[in-house]
């Protein structure tokens, strides 16, 4: 346009699953009080849709372990045409991030609040705290060279 800006190209498509929180509260008048507050992700999943070399190469972050998802890339001949940015087959393989871990019981992040606050009946606090808990699972990362260099070019661009 006359902006003089050229025409976008996207970078990145991340996928996110499995997001989930849950808030409790319990009280008793003047004597106790008990906050909860939890939060989950379950996957995460960045493509790199800027590279060329292939769909081996194409995870950026992955919250599984990245050659199952690879294996089940529905048309692994693209080999030498290989387009990340478009086509049914790359909207299919989306589509199974995140679906196909084996390990039902496990999330990428976990973060859990906790706020107790017990009295005596009047104002004297006889317990009072509160505990923050955050988990992290493993997170694989690719790195890219052309990705990252063209990442830090647009971050300097005005």
């Amino acid at each position: 346009g006359d902006d003089g800006c050229d025409a976008t190209k996207p970078l990145v498509y991340v996928v996110m699953r499995g997001i989930s929180g849950c808030h409790e509260n319990h009280s008793v008048e003047g004597i106790s009080s008990n906050t909860r507050l939890s939060a989950k992700l379950k996957t995460l999943h960045a493509v790199d849709l800027y590279q060329r070399a292939g769909i081996d190469f194409s995870l950026l972050l992955s919250s599984e372990h990245p050659d199952p998802l690879y294996v089940a890339y529905p048309e692994p001949s693209l080999a030498g045409q290989f387009q990340m940015s478009t086509g049914n087959a790359l909207d299919q393989w989306y589509d199974t991030l995140g679906t196909t871990s084996d390990r039902s019981d496990t999330n990428l992040v976990t973060v859990a609040y906790e706020d107790v606050s017990v009295r005596d009946g009047g104002h004297t606090a006889l317990k009072d705290g509160s505990k923050l808990s955050v988990g992290f699972n493993e997170l694989y990362v690719e790195w890219n060279p052309e990705t990252i260099a063209m990442v830090q070019t647009a971050m300097r661009l005005p």
